[in-house]
């Protein structure tokens, strides 16, 4: 009776936390499909939907710039972030080499370093390579991921070093063992790692910020900021664009979702 009881609570809990995460999406979207000026009504529901304002964003300002920018960047980051990890991983597990344990936790120790502490130094390094307003800098530095390296080293740990023994006698070399053995086990740390790292890239503002001026480079979160630089503010238009910006999140979640529960289902069995 007290389980049943709990599990009521737990799911009521559950019920009004996705309620009030829900309702300020409920209101963006409402509030893209306001006439301008409807804006300042309190009613959330517009007496006139307006469709055009997403044409009005998408035709009168450089979204789909932007938009092929942060797919491009997030895209590479994504698939940079989750090869260098994986490696780095599977060394730090089934591998050993001096200084192993020294190196791991220096890389942890940098997960606590905020970027705003090294941004100075990196802007510089970047300007000396001349990648300053370009996409390559954008994606080149976000490609080591010290939280990646930890969760595929954590995942790696829990995998019998039989299979690689086993695969070593037939011959099988240590990137074949990884790719062949290691890679196809891991989907659901893959596609985990892959939601919360296309996440950081997708919403990456203060870095994207710093490294990047020219609109034809800019990124979503770094676009959307410019509906508010001016004296005028459209924030239908700019609800509009935001709709817009999380539909890939949404699609890719939607796509990995399977593996990404998997992986949590794992971890609390481990």
């Amino acid at each position: 009776m007290k389980t049943k009881f709990g599990h009521l609570v737990a799911h009521i809990i559950l019920i009004i936390g996705s309620v009030i995460m829900v309702i300020p999406f409920i209101w963006m979207i409402l509030a893209a499909l306001k006439p301008n000026s409807e804006m300042a009504s309190p009613n959330w529901i517009p007496h006139d939907f307006d469709w055009g304002n997403f044409a009005t964003v998408w035709h009168t300002t450089a979204i789909a710039i932007w938009f092929r920018n942060s797919i491009i960047v997030t895209l590479c980051a994504v698939a940079g972030q989750i090869i260098t990890s994986a490696l780095a991983g599977y060394a730090f597990s089934k591998m050993k080499f001096h200084g192993k344990n020294f190196i791991f936790f220096a890389i942890l120790g940098a997960m606590m370093i905020p970027i705003q502490a090294i941004i100075v130094p990196l802007y510089m390094e970047l300007a000396g390579l001349h990648w300053t307003n370009s996409l390559i800098g954008l994606i080149v530095p976000m490609i080591p991921s010290a939280f990646g390296t930890f969760l595929f080293k954590q995942f790696f740990d829990d995998i019998p070093r039989e299979l690689e023994e086993a695969a070593f006698m037939d011959g099988a070399k240590r990137l074949k063992i990884l790719t062949k053995i290691f890679i196809p086990l891991s989907k659901p740390v893959i596609s985990a790692f892959g939601i919360l790292s296309f996440l950081f890239n997708w919403n990456n503002f203060f870095y994207a910020l710093i490294v990047v001026t020219s609109t034809k480079v800019q990124t979503i979160p770094v676009g959307l900021s410019s509906f508010q630089s001016g004296n005028v503010s459209y924030v239908n238009l700019e609800m509009a664009a935001s709709t817009m910006a999380i539909v890939p999140v949404l699609i890719v979640f939607i796509l990995l979702q399977r593996y990404f529960v998997q992986s949590q289902m794992m971890s609390g069995i481990k």
